[in-house]
C-alpha cells in the first residue's frame, strides 16, 4: 500500500484535483460499502491481500476472483479497494425512459498513471446486458466493453470508469499465479549455488526440457528450487502459455529468448513438413524449376533426390521444396487431392454449425474425463449415452485419427425428419406444454394431454398424437421444466455442470493444500458415554478434505452440534500434522464460517476462503462424498449403526440402535483413525487412479514442498487460534483484571499502574474456563480466574447452560440481571445434580478420551512485536517433514 506521503506524491504527479482526492482519501480509510454474498449460483469468499493488508471481498470465483490475483502480482497496481463506494449513474433505458440508479462497483484501482472504478463481469452477462440496456452497457468499435454513464460519474473527478470481461482473463496465467503464489510472497528463500548451477545445467544440455523430467532428474535439488529460480528470473517458462501443474507439458528454458528462438524452429518445421505432405509428389514426376526441367528419383525422409539432362544430382530439403513452391519457383506440383477418409473429416468440420460444434465440444469434454478414469454422473448424462459416445470417439479416431470428429452431431445424414404436424398444432402443443405443463401445479401428461385434445376439437386443428406430445415434452429443457413444476432446489441437479466443463482452474486444484473442503455431518452411530450406559448420543465429526488427493488432513469427533469449536480443532489438528493449512479453503453457509473469528483465522495464516452456494451439493462434493463412503463403508459396519431406522416404522424394540450401542468416543475415534490411515488412504481412488496417499506424496514431491507455508505447532499458534470475545478486547479493571464472559482473569502483570484501565487483546480456552489470555507490553500471558478451583476444565458449552440456568431461575430479573463468575461457581456447587448439566459435563469427559482437546495451558510469555503472523518464527525451518515435524509444547 501507498503510504500518505507516497499518495500524495502521486496525486501531484497525475495532477489529481482536490474533488478527486477527497474522493480516493475516502475510499482509502472506509471499509468496503457492503459484504458479497451468494445468490444461489456464485461462489463468493476473501483473499488475504499481502499488498493490501487487508482481506479483499470477492463476489464470483470464476472473474473478480481471478481479477484479484492478476491486481495483486500486477507491479503497475498499486492499490485496490473491493466494494469502494457507492455512486448514482444516469442513463436513458431502451424505452427512452431516464433512469438513475446507485449502486456499488466492484473495485476502485489505483495504478501508476492512473485510478478507475472497475466493474467485472462474464462477457456472457455483458452480451446480456447490453442487449437489455444498451445505453448501459456497450463494446465499442474496439471490441472494448464500455459503461458510458459510469465513465460520465468518473469523469467529473477525472478519473476513468472501466468495464471488465471474463473474457480479459489469461486463465492460463491465473492457474499459473495460484500456483507460483507462496514463492512470490517468500522473497528470503534463496538456492544455493550448487543447486543453481545443477538446475541450469541440465537446462543448457537440453533446452526446452520439459518441468517433470527436470525434477525428476534433480540429484541435489527439488521443485521448490526450480520454482524459486523461476520467480527469480533464473530460468524461463512461458507462464502466459503453459499451465505449470501440468508437469510433463512445459519446456523450460534458460532465457526467454532461447524460448521464443526454439518456438520459432518448431513452428516453422511443423508447418513446413505438413505443407510438404499436402503436395502431390511421386518418384519419376517432372518438374520446372526456374524455367529448366528436373525429375524426382528419389524422396527421402528430409530430402528429395532432382537430376536434371545432364545427369547433374541435387537434393533439396523438404522445407526448401515447400518454400520455392509458393514462391512460384517450381512448376508442375499441385496441391495433394484429398484421401477420402480424409476429405470426409472435412466436410463434417466444415458442414457442422455453431450448435453442433457447441454440443460436440461438451461431449469431448465428458468423453475425456471418462477415458481419464473419472466417474461421470449419470446427472450429466445417462450411462447408455456415455458408452454411445465413447463408441462413436474411438471409431473416428481409427478412421480419421481424431476422435473428436465422432463426436459432432449427425443430424444432418438422418432419414426424412421433416416435422408431419401443421404448424399451427405445433404452437399450441407447445404453448399448452408451457401454460399447463411446465407450473406448480404438477399435473400429468395425461392430463394436459386430454385438455390440448378438448381445444384441437373445438379450434379444428390435427391433434398430435399422446407419444408425439410425450415426445415434445421430453425434449423441451429438463433443468427449465423442473424448476418450474418442482422448484429451483429439485432442477439443480439437471443444470449444466459447468464447474467441469469449462477451461479454467481446476475444480480440485493443481496441488495438495491448494483447495481443501471443510464440513461437519452427524454420523450414523449411536454412542454410550463411559462414565454411564444409560445415556447414548450420535456424534458429529468435522472432515478437512484435500480436494487434489482426497486425503483426509484432519478430523475431530464431538458429541458438540457443528461450531467454531470443531473448527478450530479440526485446523490445529491439521498444522499438528502437517504444520500448514490450505491456501484456499471451501465452506457453506454454516454460521460458523462466517464469523469473525474464523475469517481473522484464515486471514492471519493467508487462507482465501470461498464459499459454496446453499443448496449446491456440486460445489462441495468433495466432502460430501466423503461423508457417504464414511457411512457406507465403515460406520454401517458397526454395531448400534443407525441406517435401520430409515424404515423405522418397522423397527422394534430388540433393534433400536440405542438399544445396540456400545461404543464410545475415545474407542471410535482410534478406530476410525486407523481406518483412515490403513484402509482410505491406502485404496485406490476411482477418480484418481491411484490412492489419496499416492496422489498426496507425488502432489508434494512434483508441486513443491512451499517452506513459506509452515507453521509451527506451539503455544502461540494454539493462542491465535482461540476465540474471542464479541469486541475482542477487554479493559484491565484496578484489582479485578480482565472481564471474558462473565468471568474475571488475573495475572500479576495487571499490577503495573501503566496498563490499569487500558484495553489489551483477549481470548479465551473454550475447553478450560479457569484460564484466559491477554495481550500485554507486546507478549500473551496466562491469565487466572478468581474461581480456577472450580472452573478449572470446564468448558464454554457448561458455562453456557449455566447461564441459561441462572436465568431461569431469575426470569423476573432476567432483562436486568448482571450475571457474574460468582453467581457461575455457586450454581455449579449447587447443582452438581442437574442432568442436563451432568449429561454436558459426561460429554466433556468422553471428549477427553479423543486426546484430541487441548485445554491444558502452560504458563507462558510470548514475544509477538507486531501482527500475529508468524513468517519470523519459520526462518530457521526451510525443510517439511511431512509427518510430526514439530513437536507439540504441552
Amino acid at each position: 500500500m501507498l503510504s500518505e506521503q507516497d499518495f500524495i506524491i502521486w496525486c501531484k504527479k497525475n495532477n489529481v484535483s482536490e474533488k478527486a482526492k477527497a474522493m480516493i482519501e475516502k475510499i482509502r480509510s472506509s471499509d468496503p460499502v457492503r459484504s458479497v454474498s451468494s445468490g444461489g449460483r456464485n461462489v463468493p469468499g476473501n483473499y488475504p491481500s499481502k499488498k493490501m493488508g487487508v482481506s479483499i471481498q470477492f463476489e464470483s470465483h470464476t472473474v473478480e476472483f481471478p481479477g484479484i490475483y492478476i491486481m495483486e502480482h500486477d507491479s503497475n497496481v498499486l492499490e485496490y479497494y473491493d466494494q469502494p463506494n457507492s455512486i448514482k449513474i444516469h442513463y436513458s433505458s431502451s424505452k427512452k425512459k431516464n433512469i438513475g440508479v446507485i449502486y456499488t462497483p466492484d473495485f476502485f484501482v489505483i495504478r501508476k498513471e492512473s485510478a478507475a472504478w472497475e466493474e467485472w463481469k462474464t462477457e456472457q452477462e455483458l452480451i446480456a446486458l447490453s442487449s437489455k440496456n444498451p445505453n448501459r452497457y456497450t463494446k465499442d468499435k474496439n471490441g472494448i466493453w464500455r459503461c458510458p454513464p459510469g465513465e460520465e460519474y468518473a469523469a467529473q473527478f477525472g478519473l476513468e470508469f472501466h468495464v471488465r470481461s471474463s473474457s480479459e482473463i489469461n486463465r492460463v496465467l491465473e492457474r499459473n499465479i495460484s500456483f507460483l503464489e507462496d514463492y512470490m510472497l517468500d522473497t528470503n528463500k534463496e538456492v544455493s549455488i550448487q543447486k543453481m548451477e545443477e538446475i541450469e545445467g541440465l537446462i543448457s544440455k537440453q533446452p526446452g526440457i520439459f518441468l517433470l523430467d527436470l525434477i525428476n532428474k534433480g540429484k541435489n535439488f527439488q521443485a521448490d528450487d526450480v520454482y524459486t529460480l523461476l520467480i527469480q528470473s533464473r530460468i524461463y517458462i512461458d507462464i502466459n502459455k503453459y499451465s505449470i501443474a501440468e508437469y510433463d507439458r512445459v519446456p523450460v528454458f534458460l532465457t526467454k529468448e532461447q524460448s521464443m528462438a526454439f518456438e520459432i524452429l518448431l513452428n516453422n518445421k511443423r508447418k513446413s513438413v505438413h505443407a510438404f505432405l499436402d503436395l502431390e509428389i511421386t518418384i519419376g514426376q517432372e518438374i520446372s524449376w526456374e524455367g529448366q526441367a528436373w525429375k524426382i528419383v528419389n524422396i527421402g525422409l528430409e530430402n528429395l533426390t532432382l537430376i536434371n539432362d545432364q545427369k547433374q544430382f541435387i537434393e533439396l530439403p523438404k522445407e526448401g521444396v515447400v518454400s520455392l513452391f509458393n514462391q512460384g519457383k517450381i512448376k508442375g506440383i499441385s496441391e495433394l487431392q484429398l484421401p477420402k477418409y480424409m476429405q470426409e473429416e472435412k466436410e463434417l468440420l466444415l458442414g457442422a454449425s455453431e450448435e453442433d460444434l457447441i454440443i460436440a465440444n461438451q461431449r469431448f469434454e465428458i468423453v475425456k474425463r471418462s477415458l481419464y478414469g473419472e466417474k461421470i454422473s449419470e446427472d450429466i448424462v445417462p450411462w447408455r449415452t456415455l458408452m454411445e459416445w465413447r463408441k462413436l470417439y474411438r471409431e473416428a479416431e481409427e478412421l480419421y485419427g481424431n476422435g473428436y470428429t465422432g463426436l459432432i452431431p449427425k443430424a444432418n445424414k438422418r432419414g426424412n425428419r421433416v416435422n408431419k404436424l401443421p404448424v399451427e398444432t405445433l404452437e399450441l402443443m407447445n404453448k399448452f406444454i408451457e401454460k399447463h405443463y411446465e407450473n406448480m401445479k404438477q399435473k400429468s401428461k395425461k392430463v394436459v394431454h386430454g385438455h390440448l385434445l378438448n381445444i384441437c376439437e373445438e379450434k379444428n386443428i390435427i391433434a398430435p398424437s399422446y407419444k408425439t406430445f410425450c415426445h415434445y415434452v421430453k425434449n423441451r429443457s429438463k433443468e427449465k421444466q423442473v424448476r418450474k413444476r418442482e422448484g429451483k432446489r429439485a432442477a439443480y441437479k439437471y443444470e449444466k455442470f459447468y464447474w467441469a466443463l469449462d477451461q479454467m482452474t481446476p475444480r480440485h486444484g493443481d496441488r495438495p493444500f491448494e483447495i481443501c473442503h471443510i464440513d461437519h455431518t452427524e454420523l450414523d452411530i449411536e454412542l454410550v458415554l463411559s462414565a454411564s450406559q444409560k445415556y447414548s448420543f450420535r456424534p458429529y465429526i468435522t472432515f478437512l478434505v484435500d480436494a487434489y488427493s482426497r486425503k483426509i488432513l484432519a478430523h475431530y469427533l464431538t458429541f458438540d452440534p457443528p461450531s467454531y469449536r470443531s473448527t478450530m480443532m479440526v485446523l490445529r489438528e491439521c498444522v499438528k500434522k502437517y504444520s500448514r493449512l490450505p491456501q484456499s479453503m471451501v465452506v457453506d453457509g454454516g454460521k460458523e464460517f462466517h464469523s469473525t473469528y474464523f475469517d481473522t483465522l484464515l486471514a492471519t495464516y493467508e487462507c482465501t476462503k470461498k464459499v459454496r452456494p446453499g443448496a449446491k451439493p456440486r460445489f462441495g462434493n468433495v466432502v460430501e462424498r466423503m461423508f457417504g463412503t464414511v457411512n457406507t463403508t465403515f460406520i454401517h459396519n458397526l454395531k448400534g449403526h443407525t441406517k435401520i431406522m430409515k424404515n423405522v416404522r418397522q423397527v422394534t424394540k430388540e433393534f433400536l440402535p440405542k438399544n445396540n450401542a456400545v461404543w464410545n468416543l475415545g474407542d471410535l475415534n482410534k478406530v476410525f483413525t486407523n481406518w483412515i490411515e490403513d484402509v482410505y488412504h491406502e485404496l485406490d481412488h476411482p477418480a484418481l487412479g491411484q490412492s489419496p496417499k499416492e496422489a498426496f506424496e507425488l502432489g508434494i514431491s512434483l508441486g513443491g514442498k512451499r517452506p513459506y507455508r509452515l507453521i509451527r505447532y506451539d503455544d502461540l499458534f494454539k493462542i491465535i487460534t482461540l476465540p474471542t470475545t464479541d469486541k475482542g478486547r477487554a479493559k484491565i479493571q484496578v484489582g479485578s483484571g480482565v472481564k471474558i464472559n462473565y468471568i474475571y482473569y488475573w495475572n500479576e502483570v495487571f499490577k503495573d499502574p501503566g496498563i490499569e484501565n487500558t484495553t489489551v487483546p483477549v481470548r479465551f480456552d473454550p475447553y478450560d474456563l479457569g484460564i484466559a489470555y491477554a495481550f500485554v507490553n507486546g507478549k500473551w500471558i496466562m491469565c487466572i480466574s478468581q474461581y480456577y478451583s472450580i472452573l478449572k476444565g470446564r468448558t464454554e458449552k457448561e458455562l453456557k447452560i449455566i447461564a441459561s440456568e441462572i436465568r431461569k431461575r431469575n426470569k423476573n430479573h432476567s432483562k436486568t440481571l448482571n450475571i457474574n463468575a460468582k453467581m457461575i461457581a455457586g450454581n455449579i456447587e449447587m447443582t452438581e445434580d442437574n442432568e442436563k448439566l451432568l449429561i454436558q459435563q459426561m460429554k466433556d469427559k468422553e471428549q477427553k478420551a479423543v486426546k484430541m482437546v487441548e485445554g491444558n495451558a502452560t504458563s507462558l510469555e510470548i514475544e509477538n512485536p507486531d501482527k500475529l503472523i508468524k513468517r519470523e518464527l519459520l526462518q530457521d525451518y526451510t525443510e517439511l517433514e511431512m509427518l510430526d515435524f514439530f513437536e507439540e509444547c504441552e
